[in-house]
């Protein structure tokens, strides 16, 4: 080990001394090199989470649809929360254009572009908790996709990912731009 460590001193006082910004090329790269080291060693972790109660309508925002969009999405304004395990996880409730409507618990992960459904609504208006709840990779855009919609378009725009109320605001058109942003 003594003797790759004064290798290395000759070189990097060769680079030093001749070949300034190699050198800086050469740092950065070591740098690089240890801290992508260090966050491959730490395994993500989920966080516990808590499943809300079943959205009141007054709370609900819609998701501005695109035009290949058949259903209305909304948000439940108080179910957004963005815990440290880094998922922005909220309610949804999906309406058909013939009224019925499905309601789900979702988190979004920007770092892996997957999504999770934690619970779905019950016809009694509570929530019930899904035993095998699974991450699954968020599809393209097609009619009907908010997940992908807002994954691109809101949640993971731009890093780190909005804190609730940036997000709810974003959502209220503040910073709303489309799949073309």
């Amino acid at each position: 080990m003594r003797q790759n460590a004064s290798a290395l001193k000759v070189q990097l006082d060769f680079l030093t001394a001749r070949r300034p910004a190699a050198f800086l090329c050469l740092l950065f790269a070591m740098v690089w090199h240890a801290t992508a080291t260090a966050v491959e060693d730490e395994p993500w972790r989920e966080v516990q989470v808590a499943i809300p109660k079943f959205p009141q309508d007054s709370d609900l925002l819609r998701i501005p649809p695109q035009p290949i969009d058949t259903f209305k999405v909304f948000v439940d304004a108080k179910s957004v929360t963005r815990a440290d395990d880094g998922v922005m996880r909220m309610t949804f409730v999906i309406e058909s254009p013939t009224g019925v409507r499905n309601v789900v618990y979702d988190g979004i992960r920007c770092a892996t572009a997957e999504y999770k459904t934690y619970a779905i609504g019950t016809p009694d208006k509570r929530m019930q908790e899904l035993s095998k709840a699974r991450w699954q990779v968020i599809g393209p855009i097609a009619p009907n996709n908010y997940r992908r919609h807002l994954f691109q378009t809101l949640v993971c725009r731009k890093l780190p990912i909005p804190t609730p109320a940036e997000f709810i605001q974003g959502l209220k058109g503040a910073e709303y731009t489309g799949f073309d942003s």
